[in-house]
């Protein structure tokens, strides 16, 4: 299994800034506990996650754009109804 030990400069990545990443990549690469196999793993889930994030908010945004054009066609639907009672 994986050392907790070894994983805690990982969550001062995620409390820290970019150089706790480097602090954490040098810790990686010299520890015994993982293997660098272990850390290759890391850095192609990271890599995944961050493509997956990616689809995520390109997708969000589409769907907001989406949305969006609906609405504006409710709009014009309503003030067309209004248009035509008044007349």
């Amino acid at each position: 299994g994986i050392d907790r030990e070894a994983l805690k400069p990982l969550q001062n990545v995620l409390e820290k800034d970019s150089k706790s990443l480097e602090k954490l990549r040098s810790h990686l690469t010299s520890s015994s506990s993982l293997d660098r196999l272990q850390y290759q793993k890391l850095i192609e889930n990271a890599a995944k996650v961050a493509h997956n994030h990616k689809a995520l908010l390109k997708a969000r945004q589409e769907s907001s754009q989406k949305m969006s054009e609906i609405i504006l066609l409710q709009i014009a639907c309503a003030r067309t109804l209004i248009s035509e009672r008044k007349q």
